[in-house]
């Protein structure tokens, strides 16, 4: 039998032979198998093909139990060749044939149904890996912190075979007495000016040794004395379960206190603080929790330490451990957390420890002291954990059972997802559906602004919302809420609602006499959701042999709201029926009147101007705009005369009313006028305007009213007797800019004051002071205020007036001479801005009288 070159772990020996060998093997193999060869290195396993490999495990006390232990061998990240590996379930592996697919991990299980354990070899075919020499690397390669922080430096080396690590101060021999080095990590928990220096870490293997330096500076902290810190009792020795405090004392203020215990270890798990820190108490005493106890205390700009002895004994020689677990069973929801308690005696007291039956314990379990903390808790946390206590005397158990309700928020979706749209007075279903949620969410249904559901909404199962003759009321959002013990989510619905249109036409419905000449005015309104259009049609009935067919004939477009349609002189020609018609998503509406045209007889007496026979109407919300007027060469009677045209100019201050006036005068048994403002370029009146009594009125005027007006004089004919053109100017009153409002000034100084206006030009501007007159050292030109050495008498208050044709304004501004003794008053200027007074185009009677008739002689 030919021993292996190269073995592994105390443990587990490996070693080749040939095929004519394997049965000598078995039959010689019996543990001890150590005995077969010599184990010169701890690097793994490495042969060549052809060969057998024999792997064995050997007794270990790593279980102890009174349960039979199973031994099974498996490949990690595969399964064992079929063919040619053979496990004897006594703990014995051979593998004959070798190939270089059967490198890899090997593991060995133990398990006595309760406790599993493992250990893993390694297996390579093929030439060995070569030597490596080691590299190292530091970080941070330079560390600077203040006196009692903590210093970590971690070292990392590469190479093969697996590199040592030494750390070690190359300044001088000795290090802080504190510091640790464990896993590659340096660390110093409180630096003193003293470990300022040089360090570097060393990696050693067989191909050679690196090292690598880092400097670390260590600030001093300001020279006040450390905070005196003092611990009662300052050494305790006692027995185990049995309580005792350490109470820790410092001069106040200071910032916070906190117990650590000098080894690193955490403090027992049975202790409690006090509510200001300074007691720390522990209860049921163990051997383990003997040691140095600190504490330290933090001030604003200084800290101290304190420590005590503690000794904790065994009453007896010996003890079997005793284990309880507390729950032994649970039922937990899903990302909740649990916490497994284990208590356990014996003496000495024994070491705990958590494990869980078949599998590993999850990432999100921690044992702290004898308690197993699960954070969070998943459905694969389910299963069986066993609390181990164990001592020089024996090992007990205790196990634990969690199984995990599943827990999830709910997830909702509202059906259907788009806005739902529908008529007032229909029905419709919207529902709130759960997509996931455990266990089953409780869905409620309300309005998001707080508003109760009204009456004709119901709630029905599975989040169902029922609405039943629906109204703008029920018009909005509507919040759908889900709710389980793991969660709470919203989602929201949309509802529109449209309605159908709803008209109102002025004159009324039904039967419309006018005269013929007449000036008639239709219009038609419209309200609903949305907003309708509407239009303006006539109705024709037409004849076709015996069928009588009706159509109608738009006479206007589809305008929003409100349609307006207008007849500036009736005829005969314009009677029939006039159909309003409104229409939106929701339906169609219709109203209409009958216009009645009563003929008059024909006068010969008045001529008709050419080309106004008033047929045509102007539909939509405009004006009719009428050409302008040729005087008639034939009179309508010896005593009425035709006026002479004019245009006027009128100016009206912005946000003011302006009154346009318009008044006729006619002699006695003469025929009246009908009198109407429109304005030019066919465009529309201004909307705060109205016509009354022959008066136009614009109150709040602005400068987009102003423009061409025209006066209309309308004979019942339907002639247009006069027009009177007028022009309406909107001005602004001044406004005044001081720069600056307040001058501070010495004896002696020239002083310089601006007042600047804005408004309809030409604008006057003039300097006055207030109270007093012009000193000889100031003048006024224009705008500017000018001071030519100016003296103490000189200072107080001067005003600028501006005027304009639309009115005036006026600002104070303060003018403070100051000399090196006397304190400045403040005084703040005053800005005065006059409303001018409001101008009217108020034309006299007389003047419209002698308008209308230039010669007085003509009267009879």
């Amino acid at each position: 039998m030919e021993p292996l070159a190269f073995a592994y772990l105390d443990d587990i020996i490996v070693f080749r032979t040939s095929a004519e060998h394997l049965q000598n093997l078995k039959e010689c193999c019996r543990p001890p198998l150590k005995y077969l060869g010599n184990v010169i290195s701890d690097g793994g396993v490495q042969t060549s093909p052809e060969k057998i490999i024999a792997i064995q495990k050997l007794p270990t006390p790593h279980i102890i139990t009174t349960s039979p232990v199973q031994l099974k061998w498996y490949k990690d990240g595969g399964h064992l060749a079929p063919n040619h590996a053979i496990d004897d379930g006594r703990g014995i592996l051979v593998i004959t044939d070798v190939v270089v697919s059967d490198s890899g991990n090997y593991v060995c299980q133990a398990s006595d149904g309760f406790v599993i354990v493992t250990q893993y070899t390694t297996v390579t075919v093929g030439p060995p890996n070569p030597a490596v020499p080691p590299t190292v690397s530091i970080t941070p390669s330079y560390i600077q912190v203040q006196e009692n922080q903590q210093i970590e430096v971690h070292c990392v080396a590469r190479g093969n075979p697996a590199p040592s690590l030494q750390w070690r101060r190359v300044d001088r021999p000795q290090m802080n007495e504190r510091h640790s080095f464990i896993n590659g990590v340096f660390r110093i928990p409180y630096a003193q000016k003293s470990d300022e220096g040089q360090y570097e870490c060393v990696a050693t293997n067989s191909a050679g040794v690196q090292g690598s330096t880092v400097y670390i500076q260590v600030f001093q902290q300001s020279p006040e004395p450390a905070i005196k810190v003092t611990i009662t009792p300052a050494q305790y020795y006692g027995k185990i379960r049995e309580t005792f405090s350490l109470t820790c004392d410092a001069p106040r203020p200071w910032r916070s206190m906190v117990w650590s215990r000098e080894d690193g270890q955490p403090l027992p798990y049975s202790s409690s603080r006090s509510e200001d820190e300074r007691v720390l108490t522990v209860y049921d005493a163990k051997l383990e929790d003997s040691g140095t106890y600190v504490c330290s205390v933090t001030a604003q700009t200084t800290r101290g330490n304190g420590t005590a002895y503690v000794s904790i004994s065994a009453e007896e020689s010996g003890e079997y451990p005793k284990v309880s677990v507390d729950p032994t069973q649970v039922t937990v929801d899903q990302g909740s957390t649990i916490e497994l308690r284990c208590e356990a005696t014996g003496v000495p007291a024994p070491t705990i420890q958590w494990t869980r039956v078949t599998d590993p314990l999850g990432p999100n379990a921690q044992q702290i002291g004898s308690v197993l903390k699960i954070q969070n808790v998943q459905i694969r946390d389910r299963g069986v954990y066993v609390c181990v206590a164990s001592n020089r005397n024996g090992v007990a158990q205790s196990s634990s059972i969690i199984e995990v309700e599943r827990r999830e928020a709910p997830v909702i979706e509202i059906h259907p997802s788009k806005a739902l749209t529908v008529t007032a007075g229909g029905s419709l279903i919207m529902q709130c559906r759960i997509i996931t949620g455990s266990p089953q969410p409780s869905v409620h249904w309300s309005r998001p602004n707080g508003q109760p559901l009204s009456n004709t909404i119901e709630q029905l199962s599975n989040g169902v919302l029922r609405f039943t003759s629906i109204s703008l009321v029920e018009a909005g959002e509507y919040m759908c809420t889900a709710e389980n013990t793991a969660g709470k989510t919203t989602a929201i619905g949309h509802l529109e609602v449209h309605t159908q249109p709803s008209l109102t036409i002025s004159p009324r419905s039904g039967i419309l006499n006018v005269r013929e000449g007449e000036y008639v005015r239709l219009e038609c309104r419209a309200t609903g959701v949305p907003q309708p259009t509407v239009q303006w049609s006539k109705q024709f009935v037409s004849y076709s042999g015996a069928a009588q067919e009706s159509h109608a004939s738009p006479l206007s477009g589809l305008v929003p709201n409100v349609a307006v349609y207008e007849i500036t002189r009736v005829t005969s020609s314009d009677q029939g029926y006039y159909v309003c018609q409104g229409q939106n998503s929701a339906g169609t509406a219709e109203e209409r009147v009958s216009l009645v045209v009563d003929s008059v007889p024909e006068r010969g007496d008045i001529t008709v101007r050419p080309g106004e026979d008033g047929s045509a109407g102007n539909a939509g919300n405009e004006v009719t705009q009428y050409p302008p007027y040729v005087t008639p060469r034939v009179p309508y009677k010896d005593n009425e005369h035709i006026p002479t045209y004019g245009d006027k100019t009128f100016t009206a201050p912005v946000g003011t009313r302006a009154e346009l006036r318009c008044q006729t005068k006619t002699q006695a048994g003469s025929d009246p006028l009908y009198v109407n403002w429109v304005r030019g370029e066919n465009s529309t009146l201004p909307e705060n305007s109205v016509v009354r009594g022959g008066t136009l009125f614009i109150d709040n005027v602005q400068p987009t009213d102003g423009g061409e007006y025209r006066c209309l004089g309308v004979h019942p004919s339907g002639a247009i007797v006069f027009s009177f053109s007028a022009h309406l100017v909107v001005v602004s009153p001044p406004r005044i800019t001081l720069h600056p409002p307040k001058q501070v000034v010495r004896p002696g100084d020239n002083a310089h004051i601006e007042c600047a206006a804005t408004g309809q030009q030409p604008i006057s501007i003039t300097w006055t002071p207030v109270g007093r007159e012009m000193p000889a050292s100031g003048s006024a030109e224009g705008g500017n205020l000018r001071f030519i050495g100016i003296q103490i008498s000189d200072a107080g208050r001067y005003r600028c007036t501006a005027i304009n044709s639309a009115g005036e304004a006026d600002a104070v501004a303060d003018v403070v001479v100051q000399d090196y003794h006397q304190q400045t008053t403040t005084i703040t200027a005053e800005n005065r801005q006059q409303v001018a007074e409001r101008l009217v185009y108020q034309p006299s009677p007389l003047d419209i009288y002698k308008y209308l008739y230039p010669n007085p002689d003509m009267n009879q």
